[in-house]
């Protein structure tokens, strides 16, 4: 297919998530002009996000916790040298990139320690970050047809008599509720991954079907290999508030942000507690006294040491397990055939329209850049006729790409990442690059990343 695609038009699930927020979003960030922008700096949970998630692969793929740690910080390091982070104005760049670190550190650690022994106690994991493509729309003209595109975090099959298939989805969320967890029987993510799966040439093939079994290990299977369905893993990152500084934002983590007491050379990873002793008829509520104080444990002690520490409950015992805390493995979510048949019949008829109205607006933007060129040459006259392409553009993206603001102040828990294209002066969406603001959204490989909250 590698040849074939070239012609058609590739979308995926972030694509299509971002369009159900916003269709201008999906314009701006992943369509205009061939690749789409994406803001210079970085946004801090995407890119912590984006972190854990390689050091979480290099776990399964059985590599060390200190390489997955290190690959990830590596990682870290690159990106933020190259474009630093967005931030308000009284924040100090250096805290936040060191306490992002110190936390995808920490949770890559509990990932090691808790989630990764659960699920190879549970599954074996066969596949880990393999990239998949099918035609979501096989039309006779290459170019009328759409590749959908899909990397999930893992595929891993059941250690039981029945060996089924599971696909396997991180989640780096400021908080865990499992009251919320209903909101994930319509995830995108267990739907799209699967179908695209499924699709892979030879599945179907009676003559190749056993080779997914062997690859585990076990005898070859009787029937089609099928998708059972999606075991979602949380890691909690905590939720960044306005801390003592004002205008600094921290952290609010026991991974990070725990308690000390220098005076009785103590240390605590939560400031309020409940415990009820037997023959209590109520829970007491405990708080830790005064000589308490915030510290950075990445600082004291290395992030390495403390989350050792947390994970043999040598710290504060009598407030629980704080590691069990950091993460939940749900039960999985299962998917049935009508489910995945509706979601690729509505899927294919939207991104028919979204190919329709990029074919009508391409030569509007092949006409922007050809004149842009022509100024940057000196062709002065040209200036009149670069106005009335970029109205050109408007006009077809107000038709074709509609602007739903319910989103715009708080996406995710912060504003919309093209926020500035759309509310911002007229010059950063004549040239978002120009701006500065934004530069060509660069190519990526690896697992797509989603939105998460700050």
């Amino acid at each position: 297919m590698s040849e074939q695609i070239s012609s058609a038009m590739l979308t995926s699930r972030s694509r299509r998530s971002d369009t159900e927020y916003c269709p201008r979003l999906r314009y701006w960030a992943h369509e205009a002009f061939g690749t789409g922008f994406e803001p210079v700096k970085l946004a801090i949970p995407l890119t912590t996000g984006v972190a854990f998630h390689i050091g979480a692969a290099e776990l399964l793929r059985g590599k060390s916790t200190d390489n997955a740690v290190g690959t990830a910080l590596d990682y870290y390091r690159e990106k933020t040298a190259k474009r630093g982070f967005d931030l308000n104005e009284l924040e100090q760049d250096s805290f936040v990139f060191q306490e992002q670190v110190a936390l995808t550190e920490a949770l890559i650690r509990v990932a090691a320690l808790r989630v990764v022994p659960v699920l190879t106690q549970t599954y074996h994991i066969l596949e880990v970050e393999r990239m998949d493509m099918a035609y979501l729309v096989n039309a006779d003209d290459e170019e009328d047809s759409i590749i959908w595109r899909s990397i999930p975090d893992a595929l891993m099959a059941e250690r039981d008599d029945d060996h089924d298939l599971y696909q396997l989805s991180w989640k780096t969320a400021s908080t865990y509720d499992p009251k919320k967890e209903i909101a994930n029987r319509t995830d995108m993510q267990g739907i799209s991954e699967a179908w695209t799966w499924e699709q892979r040439p030879g599945l179907q093939d009676s003559a190749t079907n056993g080779w997914l079994w062997k690859l585990a290990g076990l005898s070859d299977g009787i029937r089609p290999p099928r998708i059972r369905g999606v075991q979602m893993v949380y890691l909690v990152k905590g939720q960044r508030r306005e801390g003592r500084t004002k205008g600094q934002y921290e952290t609010y983590s026991p991974l990070v942000r725990p308690w000390r007491n220098i005076g009785i050379n103590g240390y605590a990873w939560r400031y309020e507690w409940t415990s009820q002793e037997p023959g209590d008829m109520y829970p007491s509520t405990h708080r830790l006294g005064k000589g308490w104080e915030p510290f950075r444990p990445w600082e004291a002690m290395g992030t390495k040491e403390w989350i050792q520490m947390l994970h043999e409950n040598r710290v504060q015992p009598e407030a629980g397990d704080c590691l069990g805390q950091q993460y939940a493995i749900p039960v999985p979510f299962y998917r049935t055939p009508a489910q995945t048949h509706h979601w690729r019949e509505q899927t294919a008829c939207q991104e028919i329209q979204i190919r329709a109205a990029m074919q009508d607006i391409r030569p509007a933007e092949s006409m922007i850049q050809y004149l842009e060129e022509q100024v940057r040459a000196g062709c002065l006259e040209n200036l009149e006729g670069l106005a009335q392409a970029r109205n050109t553009l408007m006009i077809k993206l107000d038709h074709e790409f509609p602007q739903y603001t319910h989103t715009c102040p708080n996406f995710f828990g912060r504003r919309c990442p093209c926020w500035d294209i759309c509310w911002g002066p007229g010059h950063i969406a004549e040239n978002p690059v120009g701006s500065g603001l934004y530069q060509i959204k660069e190519p990526y490989t690896g697992p797509e990343p989603e939105p998460v909250e700050a």
